[in-house]
C-alpha cells in the first residue's frame, strides 16, 4: 500500500465514509506496522485540533481570532493550513528530540495515543459500533481478514465462496480445484483441494488438511502457518505446505522460515530446504 492509498483510507475513516473492506485494509495496515499506527494518530490529532479551533469563539474581539467574520472565507482555509503544518512541524520536533529510544518508550507511546483516541471515541471504533446498539465491539474485526481473489475448478464443502468476496471467518473446506487469496496484510496464499484451513488474522492461518502455498511480502514478516504437526514463522519468503494428520511437509521456496515442530527444536530454514514431521520426529527430505 502506497502513502497516498494509506491517506485515502485515513481520510474515509474521519470522514465515516470508508467501504467494510477498505476498512479491514486500513486495520491490517495499522496492526502490522507501527509507523501506519503514528501516521494514523497523528492525522487523528491534527483533525481534532483543527475542528476544535473551527468551532471555538474568541474571547476577546481585539485577539484577530482565526474564526472570525471578518476573515474570508480563502483566508480562513490559508489559516487552517498554516495551523496544519505547524501543528505537523510540532510534532516532527517532539518525535525526534524523543527519539524513541527504545521499545519500551515506543510501546509507551502507542499505549498513549491508543487509550486517548479510544477515550475519543477514535473513527476506527466508531466505525465497529455503529451498525446497531446490540453489534459486538469486535464484529467488524471478525468479519473476515482476506478476500478471494480468484478460484479454478473450485468446490466447496459447506460455505461457498466468491471471487472478490471478502472470506468469513471459520474454517473453510475445498474439496476439490484451486484458491487464492489475499490477506490483508498483504499474503497470497494459494490452496489445493482436498483441503480444510482458517484464516485467523492477517497474519496468522491454521491448515488442519491440505495444499497451502504462501508468498509473503517484507511487511508482513512474522506471518504464521499453524498445523498439528508444527508452526511455520516466515522470516520474507515464499514456501508450501502439505498437510494431513499429524503429518506436514515444509518447502522453502525463496528466503527463510523457523519451522517450529510439535515437541521438538526449532530450526531455521532456508530457501531449497524441505522437512517432513510427524509425531515421531521430523526427517530432512528433498525439495
Amino acid at each position: 500500500m502506497n502513502d497516498d492509498e494509506f491517506r485515502t483510507l485515513i481520510d474515509d475513516a474521519l470522514e465515516a465514509t470508508i467501504s467494510d473492506a477498505d476498512f479491514l485494509r486500513l486495520e491490517a495496515e495499522l496492526l502490522i506496522d507501527p509507523v501506519a499506527r503514528r501516521k494514523y494518530y497523528d492525522r487523528v490529532y491534527l483533525s481534532t485540533l483543527l475542528e476544535a479551533e473551527a468551532t471555538s469563539q474568541p474571547e476577546q474581539s481585539g485577539d484577530l481570532p482565526l474564526v472570525s467574520s471578518g476573515i474570508p472565507g480563502r483566508r480562513r482555509q490559508l489559516a487552517i493550513v498554516s495551523i496544519t503544518a505547524i501543528c505537523a512541524s510540532l510534532l516532527l520536533v517532539i518525535v525526534w528530540q524523543t527519539g524513541l529510544r527504545n521499545t519500551e518508550q515506543r510501546l509507551l507511546m502507542e499505549d498513549i495515543g491508543a487509550r486517548h483516541f479510544t477515550n475519543h471515541q477514535s473513527p476506527i471504533i466508531n466505525h465497529q459500533l455503529h451498525d446497531s446498539p446490540d453489534t459486538a465491539a469486535g464484529e467488524q474485526q471478525s468479519s473476515g481478514f482476506a478476500v478471494l481473489s480468484g478460484q479454478a475448478d473450485a468446490v466447496w464443502g459447506d460455505t461457498v465462496l466468491s471471487t472478490g468476496t471478502i472470506v468469513p471467518p471459520g474454517e473453510l473446506r475445498l474439496q476439490s480445484g484451486l484458491a487464492q487469496f489475499e490477506l490483508f496484510s498483504g499474503v497470497t496464499l494459494v490452496v489445493e483441494g482436498e483441503a480444510s484451513f482458517s484464516i485467523l488474522s492477517p497474519m496468522e492461518v491454521s491448515v488442519s488438511s491440505g495444499k497451502v502455498r504462501a508468498r509473503v511480502p517484507e511487511p508482513a514478516q512474522g506471518f504464521r502457518l499453524l498445523t498439528e504437526a508444527g508452526e511455520v514463522v516466515d522470516l520474507g519468503t515464499e514456501f508450501a505446505v502439505n498437510v494431513s494428520a499429524n503429518q506436514a511437509e515444509l518447502h522453502v521456496l525463496d528466503g527463510m522460515v523457523e519451522w517450529h515442530p510439535t515437541g521438538f527444536p526449532a530450526q531455521l530454514l532456508k530457501e531449497g530446504d524441505a522437512t517432513r514431521a510427524d509425531t515421531h520426529g521430523q526427517t530432512k527430505i528433498t525439495a
